[in-house]
């Protein structure tokens, strides 16, 4: 521009203006579309005092103080689309708050039934942020669901666009599920030759030649299986239908064990409700001799209707728990940090019920209706083909999959990948009851160190 000269933009460049312009013209139109009022397309569905309307609805301001935070739900549900939010963050100090939008269904993602279920868009300020994203208003968008490579346009009728790394991801995520499905079902198991009732024999009652056990709790006793095998790492997998209707203060478990003082141990403990209530999964890791590292989950699913499998990896990485394939909980070997890690000991596989009226059921205030009984639970398809099974003799372990106590498959070497986090966290955020890493009136002063060390991925 210097001495009055004229600009001359070559045509390509213009071109390339009236391209950017209309693009950001068509963004802009998209970002205010529609006739948005969060008053009138939300429910405050927790912490409604905490939720502020402004503006006629069209904006709203979450507030969380020390009695609670807030949560809006859409009141529409949906089936594919792109949702467009824009938030500003909390100011400043935001320790140990959490600022959401997202959207959840019924099944978490690994069920190909999502694809057929439609979802709600939840709001949420429960309780990190960074300070530099607190200056300014940022546009959010969700895709279809979580991080799906995949987009919908159902205005007018248009088809569905399937972007090739979502095609490629359905793909592999379908792979994933039958060579499960393959893995659980494998294995010539038999419950009557591979175990031993250990309390309450009276009451486990092999079915189907032995490849099915019900396990029942009355007035007298319970009853408890145990392995005749023990093992040193593997993949334990089992089918459970918890004691359907009235269960309050029942335990049904399957864990495994290595016993002493100084035990090695991880469980699924299943704590029974009232009748309409649900069952919440108590969760617990053991290394030597020391637990308490309870952590609590609400299912999904209804686990009386039918079956579900349970799964324990254990290896010399992390051990992980698996709900149908989908893990919702890992506990790393952090050895190098001063925290114990299951690694010597060989460990027997458990399955039992009991009566635990005075802790089960909402803390112990409801108590066990013994009119009720028998309680049943069955078991099934328990699959070990995957595991070290410990040579006493010897002292040392055989592996599935060759090689000694260094061998094994996969499930010897595997941690969590990108998946397997994306799917734990969506669990964590929608399902998770209780977390002792979270409990500040249980630590004080400081957490175990296993929880202030970072997960992180592996």
């Amino acid at each position: 521009m210097r001495g009055g000269a004229s600009l001359r933009l070559r045509w390509p460049a213009a071109l390339l203006l009236v391209v950017v312009a209309a693009a950001a013209v068509t963004a802009a139109a998209a970002a205010g579309h529609g006739d948005h009022n969060f008053h009138r397309d939300f429910d405050a569905v927790w912490g409604k005092g905490n939720a502020r309307f402004r503006d006629g609805g069209r904006m709203v301001e979450l507030t969380l103080d020390e009695q609670t935070g807030a949560r809006l739900q859409s009141k529409d549900r949906f089936l594919f689309g792109r949702f467009d939010l824009e938030i500003k963050l909390v100011r400043g100090e935001s320790a140990g708050t959490i600022t959401s939008f997202y959207d959840t269904g019924p099944f978490p993602l690994v069920h190909f039934s999502l694809y057929s279920l439609p979802f709600d868009l939840l709001l949420q300020l429960v309780s990190s942020t960074h300070p530099r994203f607190a200056d300014r208003w940022s546009s959010v968008s969700l895709c279809l669901v979580h991080a799906f490579a995949l987009c919908a346009d159902m205005r007018g009728g248009a088809s569905l666009r399937l972007r090739w790394p979502a095609a490629l991801l359905l793909v592999v995520v379908a792979a994933a599920a039958v060579t499960a499905a393959a893995a659980a079902g494998h294995g010539d198991h038999n419950f009557h030759r591979d175990f031993d009732a250990v309390w309450g024999k009276g009451n486990a009652r092999f079915r189907d030649g032995g490849r099915m056990v019900e396990l029942t709790l009355d007035e007298q006793t319970g009853a408890r299986l145990q392995s005749k095998d023990r093992f040193l790492f593997g993949r334990f997998d089992l089918e459970i239908k918890l004691v359907r209707g009235e269960s309050a203060g029942t335990i049904t478990s399957f864990y495994i064990c290595s016993g002493g003082a100084r035990h090695d141990e991880v469980d699924f403990e299943f704590l029974g409700n009232v009748s309409g209530e649900p069952y919440l999964l108590h969760t617990n890791i053991f290394s030597d001799g020391k637990g308490e590292r309870e952590q609590q989950f609400v299912l999904w699913f209804d686990p009386t209707a039918d079956f579900h499998t349970y799964s324990i990896l254990w290896n010399p990485h992390n051990i992980i728990l698996y709900i149908d394939g989908t893990p919702i909980r890992v506990f790393k070997n952090n050895e190098a940090y001063g925290v114990p890690f299951p690694t010597r000991q060989p460990v027997h596989v458990f399955a039992s019920i009991w009566n635990a009226e005075e802790w089960a059921t909402q803390g112990g205030r409801i108590k066990t209706d013994w009119s009720r009984a028998p309680f049943v639970a069955t078991y099934r398809r328990y699959n070990v083909s995957n595991a070290c099974v410990w040579d006493a003799a010897a002292g040392a372990s055989r592996c599935a999959g060759g090689g000694g106590g260094n061998g094994g498959g996969g499930w010897m070497r595997r941690r969590m990948d990108w998946w397997s986090w994306m799917t734990l966290n969506w669990v964590r955020m929608n399902y998770m009851a209780y977390d002792y890493c979270a409990d500040r009136k249980r630590f004080p002063h400081r957490f175990p160190a296993e929880c202030i060390i970072p997960i992180g991925r592996t």
